[in-house]
């Protein structure tokens, strides 16, 4: 299979490459072509990988996909759910990031975000004795970040790098977050700019932390994306930290609780790997053993579409609706 990435070069190629072509296309013999979003790369019967947050596509990528007859697609970085996708019926096969319950079309699959290349564990070995860290964060402080580093600074020893953009040039490499991570029992994953999935949270299972992360709009969004996941999640900063708690009082449990996320998140991937080949050869989701993708296609209530419906929406009552959800965490 031919994988164009009709990208700019830089960061916007380079960032999921590896989890892309090492996790997800793991089990299918790729060829991979980096067009710098130029759209001269002939697309027919290719897998061609784009990135865009804005409301329409651009007219040349349209275009482009119009000449490419029998394409799939990687739609990358629509966190703000706004995006008119409705050129996505004309593909193969879409693989999107960002769980989105309003799109329900039979081609269309769901990713997690994966890792920034350069996390990747190679070794694919987890050495829980460097862990000395309890838990460990990079990032800014927004949303009810601040609520979860006040509730979880009571334990120590942790270590907090805040930074003042995405991609900061003052915070840490990513050689250093791998390392940070490596020493660290759990990695707290909070919310993104608008979505609960985050980069850190598959950046932080590849070395072996216990992900914590918070329920969405009444529901564990990151079944979604992950399946049936062990991770630590509940409604509040405050109640996950008692979770954490049980299990830093209770040396044994926590540490069959690490070897049971280090074994699933093996599990995961490799189930995601052989879903995504069998995707690509024609499979229906039910013919599928990732959980993630089953529940997908059964949809949610009607009250949880009337939720994202309000959080993703625009103006002053959504602004409202967002900033009430994050305070109760």
């Amino acid at each position: 299979m031919r994988i164009i990435w009709q990208t700019q070069p830089g960061q916007q190629t380079e960032f999921e490459k590896e989890f892309l072509l090492d996790v997800v296309f793991a089990k299918m013999p790729c060829t991979a072509i980096f067009d710098n979003a130029s759209y001269c790369a002939d697309g027919a019967d290719a897998t061609i990988v784009y990135s865009t947050f804005r409301e329409k596509a651009a007219p040349e990528l349209l275009d482009y996909l119009a000449r490419s007859e029998g394409h799939s697609l990687v739609h990358l970085s629509e966190e703000q759910l706004h995006h008119e996708n409705s050129y996505y019926k004309n593909a193969r096969v879409v693989l999107r990031s960002y769980y989105d319950p309003r799109i329900t079309a039979a081609n269309v699959f769901t990713l997690p975000l994966g890792f920034q290349s350069g996390f990747l564990n190679k070794r694919d070995e987890i050495d829980f004795s460097m862990k000395e860290l309890v838990w460990c964060f990079a990032g800014q402080i927004k949303s009810n970040r601040k609520k979860m580093v006040k509730e979880l600074s009571r334990f120590e020893p942790h270590k907090i790098v805040l930074t003042s953009q995405w991609a900061d040039p003052n915070g840490l490499s990513v050689e250093q977050m791998a390392q940070t991570y490596k020493r660290s029992i759990f990695a707290p994953c909070p919310f993104g700019n608008r979505n609960p999935d985050s980069f850190r949270l598959m950046e932080s299972l590849e070395h072996g932390c216990i992900p914590v992360v918070l329920c969405f709009l009444d529901h564990d969004p990151f079944r979604y994306v992950m399946g049936d996941h062990p991770f630590i999640i509940d409604r509040t900063w405050a109640r996950a930290a008692k979770q954490m708690e049980a299990l830093l009082n209770d040396p044994a449990r926590l540490r069959k609780k690490q070897d049971e996320v280090a074994r699933w998140y093996k599990a995961y991937k490799e189930k995601l790997s052989a879903d995504i080949a069998k995707i690509f050869s024609g499979a229906k989701h039910e013919d599928l053993s990732s959980e993630q993708f089953q529940l997908q296609k059964n949809g949610v209530s009607e009250r949880t579409l009337f939720l994202y419906n309000l959080y993703y929406g625009r103006g002053l009552i959504r602004r409202a609706f967002r900033a009430m959800v994050h305070a109760y965490a």
